[in-house]
């Protein structure tokens, strides 16, 4: 009897995308699939086309692991375990994850550690797969950099408030030009900043009050005339605004949720 499976597939650059490494990925666990007496429908045929191996946040990842914790599979094959992931730690949290659920996690290209030398292959595997991560990660880095020094703006990969990113041309580099709408809204904080002494908390308020300002229209108006009555007034910029406007903002601008439960092994059904 064929046993339910799942398959896992990632690549992370657009370089592997465009040659078609996940593709390649997925054709090879379907046919070690076929072959080795799995089934694997095809909603559980996951992949992660451009998601970093140093994060367990990504979606397909995510989904096998939810079918491991409800005792819907078997086994979770991927290909080798750099795909799983690039850091040897996540490797083993996965590993011992799927373990607790009774999921077999299935490699082609690994050892079978079915011994304690390949155990210890598969150890070095993993360290070595996050070391060239590091490295990648340096040389992207100073390569940007030296980018920066020479004064290419398309390193940066967007344009920082007030201004707005132009492209590359076949006549020019890129360059950023000034959004003198946002730039209004800048030079007003300067002000209130340098000249005016009001604290950064305070500026902060005033401009998520205008939210209803822009909402109705004013826009980068209501939010420079907020913050030139703030600073106008002297006084802390909570006495301005009423608490229930504060918290209404708050609702639009709450911070993302913690990321790191996801990161955290799942409990399995009993």
């Amino acid at each position: 009897m064929n046993r339910p499976a799942a398959i896992y597939a990632r690549v992370s650059s657009d370089r592997q995308k465009e040659n078609q490494t996940i593709a390649s990925q997925t054709a090879a666990l379907k046919e070690y699939a076929e072959s080795h007496g799995y089934l694997v429908p095809a909603e559980w045929v996951f992949e992660d086309d451009g998601y970093s191996g140093a994060s367990l946040i990504r979606p397909g990842l995510e989904a096998m692991r939810d079918l491991a914790a409800q005792g819907q599979i078997e086994a979770a094959l991927v290909y080798a375990p750099d795909r799983l992931s690039r850091k040897y730690a996540y490797q083993v949290l996965l590993g011992e994850e799927f373990a607790r659920c009774g999921v077999s996690l299935v490699f082609l290209k690994a050892p079978s550690e079915e011994t304690a030398e390949d155990q210890l292959l598969v150890q070095f595997q993993g360290m070595i797969a996050e070391y060239e991560r590091a490295q990648i990660v340096e040389r992207t880095r100073r390569g940007k950099r030296h980018k920066a020094q020479q004064g290419l703006v398309n390193v940066l990969g967007g344009a920082p408030y007030g201004y707005r990113y132009i492209k590359k041309s076949d006549n020019a580099d890129a360059y950023y030009e000034i959004n003198e709408a946002e730039a209004e809204i800048v030079r007003a904080v300067f002000d209130a900043y340098t000249q005016r002494g009001l604290s950064i908390n305070a500026i902060a308020r005033i401009i998520e009050s205008a939210a209803d300002s822009h909402a109705n229209g004013d826009g980068a108006l209501g939010a420079i005339n907020g913050v030139g009555h703030l600073a106008e007034s002297g006084v802390p910029g909570q006495s301005m605004l009423r608490q229930d406007r504060i918290a209404s903002s708050s609702t639009h601008h709450a911070p993302p949720a913690s990321t790191e439960s996801a990161a955290e092994p799942q409990q399995c059904q009993s």
